[in-house]
């Protein structure tokens, strides 16, 4: 199962990557089962290879964070040196990361993209991602964590007092309102 996580709100990113770990690998496989690549200098081929990769004594997970393969300004330009510092796919790693998107991987083999800004739906990698995610069954969970509302402020001082109560801490709604 392809696992993509994408928004603004880093720290509820942050939060469903950490759970996503702990239910997909088992604490005594951890150091064997769980690879974990920086998007901002890993290489495509690198992170489908570890991720075809078998498991070894139940599921393995890739984790890519920062992941830079679907947000807007991911499309490389011609013989640009820049892109290619930035590790933005070309046509070549595109078309493998499609292929994978459309196909998903091995069973036992998991693979989480965590993208820190929204999906620019025009890429092909973004196109075969939402296609993986509609297909039945589907191939890839999307999940989308938007970023505060600077219009409702409401609406996070509501998440805020909601996730102290859910995290056993509490916190009065005066007081909440005060930190947002």
């Amino acid at each position: 199962m392809i696992y993509t996580l994408h928004g603004e709100d880093a720290f509820s990113l942050s939060a469903e990557e950490k759970r996503l770990t702990t239910d997909l690998v088992s604490a005594q496989w951890r150091s064997v089962n769980l690879t974990v690549f920086d998007g901002q200098t890993a290489r495509i081929s690198e992170v489908i290879n570890a991720a075809r990769t078998p498991s070894f004594f139940g599921d393995r997970l890739v984790v890519v964070r920062d992941c830079p393969w679907f947000a807007p300004g991911a499309r490389k330009k011609k013989d640009d040196p820049e892109a290619e510092a930035n590790h933005v796919p070309d046509s070549g790693s595109s078309k493998v990361l499609v292929d994978l998107l459309k196909e998903g991987l091995p069973a036992g083999c998991n693979l989480l993209l965590v993208a820190p800004k929204a999906i620019n739906k025009t890429l092909s990698t973004s196109k075969a991602l939402l296609e993986g995610a509609a297909a039945k069954p589907p191939r890839v969970l999307l999940r989308e964590f938007p970023g505060p509302d600077p219009y409702k402020p409401e609406r996070t001082v509501s998440w805020l007092v909601g996730y102290a109560r859910d995290t056993a801490q509490g916190i009065d709604q005066n007081a909440a309102q005060l930190l947002v």
